[in-house]
Parts: C-alpha cells; sequence; structure tokens
C-alpha cells in the first residue's frame, strides 16, 4: 500500500500515539515546531510544537549535501518539517524528508519531573526541569568513535542517579559543581535495549545557560571537622541529606578507582576517580557522598587530598570465623592458609587458600610480580596480609582478601611430604599392586588351562574349545577387574582431595570404592568359575549332575534328586558345561536364598532339544523381578545369560512360599545329532556355526 493512502499526521502527539507495527507504515506528517536541542554530530535533533516534543530521525545525513542540504540549527529557531512516521529504536518518531527555517520563536517554559516520571519513559523526547545534587562533574568523551566531548554531569534526585550531557560547555568551573545544588531545562532522552526496553534516562541539555547553580558548593569544604567513620547513616539532626561529608584517616590500600583508609572507629571503602597515588600509611582527608555497600556504607563520588605520610599500617590476625563475621569489613587483616590453587580472572591474579574447612580468595592486581605467585608449590603454608572484604549471597556471609603486591605474601611452610601428588603416587603403587594380582590369577588360570589341554588331548576340537575359553578368562578379568581398579582408583582419589574440606563426601567416595572392590572379587570367582568343570573330563550331562547332587546333599539335610529322561547321548561341550553351570547356580540360590529342603533336577532328552527342568521347595520369590539381580552378584541374570549363548529359552516360575522352578530348553535344528567338538553332522549348522567353518578353526594343541 503506498504512504500516501494513509491520513495525514499534524501533531507530535498523532505520532507519538502510534503504535510500533503503525508508525513502520510511513504515515505522512508534516510539523511546525521549535528547535529544543540539535546536535549535529550526535545526530540529535528535537522539536516541540503545541502538542509536546519529538524526536527528529535522519536530520545529520542531509547535512552538506543532497537531498535537501540542511544547515545547522540552533535552540530557538522555528521549522517546518515534512516527513514520515517511523517506530524509531522506543518510541515512535518522524523520518525527516524537507526542513525549512521559517524563523525563531521563543522556547516554552519546561515542565518539572521527578525521577519517577523520568525513569515511567514517558518523557521522552520532553522538554523537562529537574532538580537536584551534583555528584561529580567531568568533560569526557561520551562516544569513543566521535571527538565530540560534554561536560557530564551525575546528579542525585532525592536519592537517585541520572546522566545529565550538556553540549555547549563553554566557560564551565567542573570544580565547582560537586555538592551544589542545581536546576536545569533539557531534553529527556531514553537507554534502550535491543528489544526496545527502557534500562535508564539522559538529559541532554544544550547550553550552560540552561543550568542555575541553586544552592553552590560549600566554600573550603575541606576546612571543617571531619566526620568519624562510624556516623556515617546515624541520626544527626544537624546532617544535610544528600550532600558531602568529610573523614579523614590512615590508608590501607589503593586499587584502582577505590582506596580503603581508617580512622581510630573503623574502616571504610572511598570511590573515586581521582588517581594520584597514595601509600598505606598516609593521612587522607576524604570528601565523598555516603552510600549502602554491599555490606557497610562506603564513599562513592569521593575526592581526597594527602595531609601527611605516616608509618605502615600494621594488620590484625584473624582467623577465617573471624573474618567471616563482618567486624573486620573493609580492615587489614593477615591470615595464614594452605595453598590451593592459582588464577587469573578479570584482569586480577587470585591465590586459593584453605584454613581449617574455609576456602577464600586472595586477590592482587595484574602485574609481572604478582603473576610470579603462580610459581609457589600448591600444599604450601602462607601468610597473607589484606583488606577484608564481605560478600553477601542470600544472606550467607563470605570473604576475600584484597591485596597489593607479594610482599603481602610470606611462605611459612613448604608444601609436608603427604601430598596430593605423594598421594597420587601411592595410589599409583596400589594400582600396580592389584595389576600384579590380576597378573598372577590370570597365569593361574593359564596354568590350570594348559594343564587340561595336556590332559584332554583327545581331539582337535576340545583343544580349540579350551582355547577360546581361557582367551574368554583373559579379556573378561581385563576389561572387568581393570576396569573396576581404574575406578577405585578414581573414587579414592575423589576422597583424598574431599578429605579435608568434606569429609562426608570423602566417606561417600571411599565406601563406594569398597563395594567396587567387592563386586570385582565376585568377577574373578565368576570368571573362575566359568572354566570347564572338571566333573565333565570324564563323565556325560547326566553322571555329572548326579555326582553334583552327591557332593551338595552329602552331611546335610539337603535331599537331591536327578531325573533322566529320554536316551541319553553326549552333547557338544558348550552345551553340557552351560547346563551344569546353570544346575549348579539354582542348586546355590535354592539353598541359599531359599532355604530349600529339597531340590529335583529333571534332565530330558528329545529328538530336536534337550531340556532342563530345576525344582525346590523353598520360600520362593516375586518371578516378575526375576531379572533384576542383585548389585554386585550373578544369580538369575547369570542364568539367563548362559542360555542366551545356547540360544535356549529359560523361563522361572515361583512365587513367596511356593517354592522356584527353572526351566532351560535347548534347540537342536532340524534333528541333528552332535559330535563331542561341538560341531553337527554333514552340512548342519548350530548356533551359527557350520562344520566345515569349525573344522577351518580348529589347529593342532600345543
Amino acid at each position: 500500500m503506498n504512504a500516501f493512502a494513509f491520513p495525514c499526521l499534524t501533531n507530535s502527539a498523532q505520532v507519538r500515539l502510534l503504535s510500533a507495527a503503525e508508525a513502520r507504515r510511513g504515515y505522512p506528517v508534516r510539523l511546525s515546531g521549535v528547535v529544543l536541542y540539535a546536535d549535529p554530530l550526535a545526530g540529535d535533533l528535537v522539536i516541540q510544537d503545541k502538542a509536546g516534543g519529538i524526536y527528529i530521525n535522519g536530520w545529520t545525513k542531509h547535512l552538506g549535501g543532497s537531498p535537501g542540504h540542511f544547515e545547522p540549527l540552533h535552540p530557538g529557531q522555528f521549522v517546518d518539517i515534512a516527513g514520515e512516521s517511523f517506530p524509531g529504536d522506543y518510541a515512535p518518531c518522524v523520518t525527516l524528508k524537507t526542513l525549512i527555517v521559517v524563523g525563531h520563536a521563543p522556547i516554552p517554559a519546561a515542565r518539572p519531573v521527578t525521577y519517577e516520571d523520568l525513569a515511567s519513559g514517558l518523557e521522552d523526547g520532553q522538554w523537562v526541569e529537574v532538580r537536584g545534587i551534583v555528584h561529580s562533574a567531568q568533560i569526557a568523551q561520551v562516544w569513543s568513535d566521535f571527538s565530540n566531548r560534554y561536560l557530564v554531569l551525575k546528579l542525585s534526585l532525592g536519592g537517585d542517579e541520572i546522566t545529565v550531557r550538556v553540549m555547549d560547555y563553554a566557560g564551565v568551573n567542573v570544580d565547582a559543581l560537586p555538592d551544589a545544588e542545581v536546576s536545569l531545562d533539557g531534553v529527556s532522552v531514553p537507554m534502550f535495549t535491543t528489544h526496545r526496553q527502557l534500562f535508564d534516562e539522559v538529559i541532554v541539555v544544550p547550553s550552560l545557560a540552561n543550568l542555575k547553580v541553586q544552592v553552590p558548593q560549600p566554600v573550603k569544604s575541606y576546612d571543617g571537622p571531619a566526620n568519624s567513620i562510624n556516623s556515617l547513616f546515624l541520626f544527626s539532626p544537624s546532617q544535610r541529606p544528600g550532600h558531602r561529608v568529610k573523614v579523614a584517616g590512615t590508608v590501607l590500600l589503593q586499587r584502582p578507582g577505590e582506596v580503603f583508609i581508617k580512622d581510630n572507629t573503623e574502616a571504610i571503602c572511598v570511590l573515586t576517580t581521582q588517581d594520584a597515588p597514595v601509600a598505606p600509611g598516609d593521612r587522607l582527608e576524604v570528601l565523598g557522598f555516603p552510600a549502602h555497600g554491599s555490606y557497610s556504607p562506603e564513599l562513592r563520588d569521593a575526592v581526597f587530598r594527602k595531609v601527611a605520610a605516616g608509618p605502615r599500617p600494621q594488620p590484625e590476625a584473624v582467623s577465617v570465623e573471624q573474618a567471616s563475621s563482618g567486624n573486620f569489613n573493609d580492615d587489614l587483616v593477615q591470615m595464614d592458609g594452605l595453598l590451593l590453587n592459582f588464577f587469573r580472572y578479570a584482569g586480577e591474579n587470585i591465590l586459593v587458600l584453605q584454613q581449617s574447612n574455609f576456602v577464600f580468595n586472595v586477590h592482587f592486581p595484574d602485574s609481572e610480580q604478582t603473576r610470579m605467585l603462580g610459581n609457589l608449590s600448591k600444599g604450601s603454608l602462607l601468610r597473607v596480609t589484606g583488606v577484608c572484604e564481605i560478600q553477601l549471597d542470600n544472606w550467607h556471609q563470605s570473604f576475600q582478601l584484597l591485596a597489593q603486591s607479594p610482599a603481602d605474601v610470606v611462605v611459612l611452610r613448604p608444601p609436608v611430604w603427604w601430598n596430593l601428588p605423594h598421594a597420587l603416587a601411592v595410589l599409583a603403587g596400589v594400582t600396580v599392586f592389584f595389576a600384579g594380582v590380576l597378573g598372577v590369577v590370570i597365569g593361574q588360570s593359564r596354568r590350570r588351562v594348559n594343564a587340561h589341554l595336556r590332559a584332554w588331548r583327545q581331539a582337535e576340537a576340545q583343544f580349540v574349545a579350551v582355547n577360546k575359553e581361557r582367551n574368554r578368562l583373559a579379556g573378561e578379568l581385563h576389561d572387568t577387574l581393570e576396569q573396576a581398579l581404574v575406578g577405585i582408583g578414581m573414587q579414592l582419589e575423589a576422597g583424598l582431595k574431599a578429605f579435608v574440606p568434606a569429609p562426608k563426601i570423602a566417606l561417600e567416595h571411599l565406601e563406594m570404592a569398597k563395594q567396587m572392590a567387592d563386586q570385582s572379587q565376585d568377577e574373578v570367582r565368576r570368571s573362575i568359575w566359568d572354566l570347564r568343570s572338571q566333573m565333565l573330563d570324564n563323565n556325560d550331562l547326566p553322571s555329572a549332575l548326579d555326582a553334583l547332587g552327591k557332593q551338595l546333599s552329602s552331611a546335610t539335610n539337603l535331599q537331591i534328586d536327578v531325573e533322566v529322561l529320554g536316551a541319553k547321548r553326549r552333547l557338544p561341550e558348550m552345551v553340557e558345561n552351560h547346563l551344569l553351570r546353570i544346575t549348579q547356580e539354582a542348586i546355590a540360590n535354592a539353598v541359599k536364598h531359599g532355604k530349600a529342603r529339597r531340590i529335583h533336577v529333571q534332565l530330558a532328552y528329545e529328538t530336536n532339544s534337550v531340556s532342563l527342568t530345576v525344582h525346590d521347595d523353598g520360600i520362593g520369590f516375586n518371578a516378575d523381578n526375576w531379572s533384576r539381580s542383585r548389585q554386585g552378584h550373578f544369580g538369575l541374570a547369570g542364568m539367563h545369560e548362559r542360555a542366551k549363548a545356547l540360544g535356549a529359552a529359560i523361563e522361572v516360575e515361583s512365587a513367596p512360599g511356593a517354592g522356584a522352578m527353572i526351566m532351560v530348553e535347548v534347540p537342536f535344528p532340524n534333528g541333528a545329532s552332535h559330535d563331542r567338538d561341538g560341531s553337527l553332522g554333514p552340512d548342519r549348522i548350530f548356533h551359527g556355526q557350520s562344520s566345515n567353518e569349525a573344522k577351518s578353526n580348529q589347529h593342532s594343541p600345543g
């Protein structure tokens, strides 16, 4: 839609009533008004018609060139403006197309406003009057990319501060403005975010003619009596609220933008832009505005003068409990602590110290000398001198120290031998020891396997099966016990780190290491138990089951019955071994957990399968949760893994008080007969391997 389709706006109030979306449509605008403020370098132009003030956008784009060739403007000129509506960065304004100076007109009287009026944002672009106390005054460059400078005032309006920028400040006496009460006329300009949200207000003033001193700065401010530091913010009928006060004291520390001083009552932080160097012990007189600091009073926008030099102040030796109490805030203290760390952050070099169970930081200004503090050995006992600064976090008090140079640090004692690096070395030795134990276990297992191999030289297939079992055991021990040892080492290391600052957490880490050691013991026991049973060396599976029952029931009240159904035949070694282990685990669970007195084992040979059933008369359990084996033990989960290795189905039936029954059925594809080496007859496949593949994988026993 064309802009000419919209009605023409003829006063500033109509423009300001537009929403941002409406202003973006580009309504035609024609205004006549008087220039309030015109800054060609900043691009600011504000005029006022009968309805109020309005910001004009794009004025400086036409200065000195086409189109328009607008001349510089001055307050009091009366102009005719043509343009279109624009959403602006905060409130709607006018984008300039043509401007004609038609004469001069008196600037209307400014309307008095409060800080609350300015903070609302409704005074954007309006000609206003404010009255307040000047806290600071300086000639400053406002934007880094512009060379123009302004008189910048920090003005207090009833306790709230705003910034005032005076464009023409010729003839100003900057030193006479702080602590003076002034009134001024200017244009309210909002400071906004990229989301068009107001966050601050600035008043721009055309010249010093618009600023009037109502109550001048007190004459000879330094000549009056000094207030004691502890009297600030106490009730006094003679106080001048909002004005500067005078204090005097001895310098404790100077840092960029702040000086800490102390009189015979207490210490205080003085915030100042004055950069004259002072030394600890110098006597200062300070003029500043009292303000509430993060914990105790401070003086802001202060100036000072040196009265005399003096001896270096002596620090107060305090504990961490005393420092965090707040009684030594802003005061010079001396503390001992173990060095934990050194790092650099935000232009400072920071030492991290520990005393008892309390950790605190010591801040140094960044310099080549203070960077050398990073060479101090961790674990050293240090004595540090600095100003104590209380920090509040959700009403929790902590503190930090502010120091000046390496001279504020004394090494009382180098690191003791038993420190974290040495503890880690001992831990490494323990790890090597356990690795040696692991080697012995693996060596013994290998010797046992080799002994079986020499005894079982009956067929090449037997050697292949045992050799695979030996390799599986070595890999399993490597993957479980070694990882467990690494985990134990990490838990012990975490426990050592937390032993002093957090004994409870350290105990939790040590308990976790003990649990991991117990679990590793069970892993080793299970892996060794997985070696082929000697019961199957010279016996078939039914005989091995019968021998197992007699062995476990001998000299006990336990009765174990073994029943064999169907025609007995030899099965692959892997099948017999896993079924024997499942029986052992089922009997062990029935006795240990089920408190069984009678156990019935049934082995049934079918044409296409073999099935195993173990039934007991114990106390039973909830079979719905059978897969959740106890942490650190194997039990039913181990049976499930063995059945899965055979491609077999396993079922568990049990209920509290009704005993338990474990059923495993191993299928044999196509009714194939099985040889003792675990392969099938010609061209048959069992569990994913053909007979030809099995033979190609065999080799002569060593």
